[in-house]
């Protein structure tokens, strides 16, 4: 691995948590995985800090979205990339979701085949010159759209939402 990251994730299914972490780590990354909310910030002020945090949308006491407003509202952690990961969420909601300071939103994979292609993606994006600067200007990202479907490209967004899954030409 090129490139290993270290990632944290949140989520309250014990079995998702064990899924993304043999996956992430089959990619050569380390995680650290947290079942509540509170045991993750309280992680954030005593170690090294991520590089990128997996916030699953749904979760009893503090949700993904909680989370991440704690998150963008602390000067150590506002820089963090944060990508909300959940098993069904309203596309409407994604705009919503990226302009409270998501880098990301992912659908959660069903098998591990899915889950490693999602987080090559993910992670390739994040680390790229383009995640850096899409998933820190929300307008800019809506420009680009606009620009793509001008000149005939065709943003797809099948699995995960910002900026694309695919960029093709129609």
């Amino acid at each position: 691995m090129e490139n290993p990251r270290r990632l944290y994730y949140l989520d309250d299914d014990t079995d998702d948590l064990h899924f993304f972490r043999e996956a992430a780590e089959s990619l050569g990354h380390h995680v650290e995985i947290f079942v509540n909310g509170t045991m993750m910030l309280k992680s954030l002020k005593k170690e090294t800090l991520p590089d990128i945090i997996f916030l699953d949308i749904r979760m009893p006491v503090f949700d993904g979205e909680q989370i991440l407003d704690i998150l963008k509202k602390d000067a150590q952690c506002k820089h963090i990339s944060v990508v909300l990961i959940s098993g069904a969420f309203a596309k409407s909601s994604v705009a919503h979701y990226l302009e409270a300071g998501a880098s990301y939103v992912m659908k959660k994979a069903s098998n591990l085949e899915d889950l490693n292609a999602s987080l090559v993606y993910v992670l390739g994006l994040i680390g790229g010159v383009l995640g850096r600067i899409l998933s820190r200007n929300f307008k800019l990202f809506l420009k680009f759209n606009a620009n793509c479907r001008k000149s005939g490209i065709l943003i797809r967004n099948s699995i995960v939402a910002l900026p694309c899954r695919r960029i093709k030409k129609l």
